[in-house]
């Protein structure tokens, strides 16, 4: 079943605002965000692998406008970034509008359930891959920007 296209483009050519029924998913969220960590201190190459890794899921509108299917706040503080003009993003077009509904509940609420397993203990899995990582001499950054960048506190990443 082939329903979505998927193509690059550069990320400062989209204006994306969320899909209206998105926007009535969230809107009785209670969870306010921190402000964003500096992403300037990451490299250009290290910010491209994670967009490249990272798709966005959108719904093309009947004005050609991308709509966000869900949240995606690292792409909006990326605009502060001094290399944003080069950065691409991968877009997930999903076509069918039928869909749009079961698209975002999958990604806004099932998706969450299904990965929260896998960030639950974030603070200890990143403690251990820390560890791991200097133990197989790969690069990293420190243990205080990652927990910069987790908005965790550096003493909650330990065994």
């Amino acid at each position: 079943m082939k329903y979505q296209k998927v193509k690059k483009v550069p990320l400062n050519s989209l204006t994306l605002h969320q899909h209206p029924l998105l926007t009535s998913l969230l809107v009785n969220e209670k969870r306010k965000l921190p402000a964003p960590p500096d992403y300037t201190t990451l490299s250009y190459g290290d910010i491209q692998i994670l967009l490249d890794t990272t798709p966005v899921p959108v719904f093309q509108d009947e004005n050609g406008d991308s709509l966000l299917l869900m949240p995606m706040p690292f792409l909006h503080h990326l605009r502060l970034h001094p290399l944003f003009n080069k950065f691409e993003v991968t877009l997930v077009n999903f076509k069918d509008p039928k869909q749009v509904s079961h698209i975002i509940s999958t990604l806004n609420i099932l998706k969450p359930s299904v990965l929260y397993i896998d960030f639950k203990q974030l603070p200890n899995l990143l403690c251990h891959r820390i560890n791991a990582a200097k133990q197989a001499d790969i690069p990293i950054l420190s243990k205080k920007q990652l927990a910069h960048f987790a908005q965790l506190s550096p003493s909650t990443i330990r065994i």
